[in-house]
């Protein structure tokens, strides 16, 4: 049986990208995403769309669980009720110079 992926009951609830002063071009992405729900809920997916200064997309990129768990997720691994998970990526953005970002969550076929 399939875990439950109700996105309205996930929240992102704090967001943050920083340059690398060791590396130019690279930005790392930190997020803590909190289940609301009562129950477990299936890890969702990641899209990160950079932009530039007039909030028009650069670059958009979609993360497995596996890119930001780091590890291979079974299909009974999930997010504890009420309970948060925090992430860390480290991209390589080269030369777009983006101004901002906007970070959503979903699920396969949502």
């Amino acid at each position: 049986i399939r875990l439950p992926q109700r996105t309205k009951l996930l929240n992102i609830e704090t967001s943050d990208m920083q340059s690398d002063a060791q590396r130019p071009g690279v930005i790392t992405l930190s997020a803590t995403v909190r289940n609301h729900a009562s129950y477990p809920q299936a890890f969702p997916l990641f899209q990160l769309t950079l932009i530039d200064a007039k909030d028009r997309p650069l670059a958009s990129r979609t993360f497995l669980p596996e890119a930001y768990l780091g590890h291979k997720v079974e299909p009974t691994d999930a997010i504890a009720p009420n309970n948060e998970i925090n992430i860390s990526l480290h991209l390589d953005s080269g030369d777009l110079n983006a101004a901002g970002y906007r970070l959503s969550l979903l699920y396969p076929g949502s």
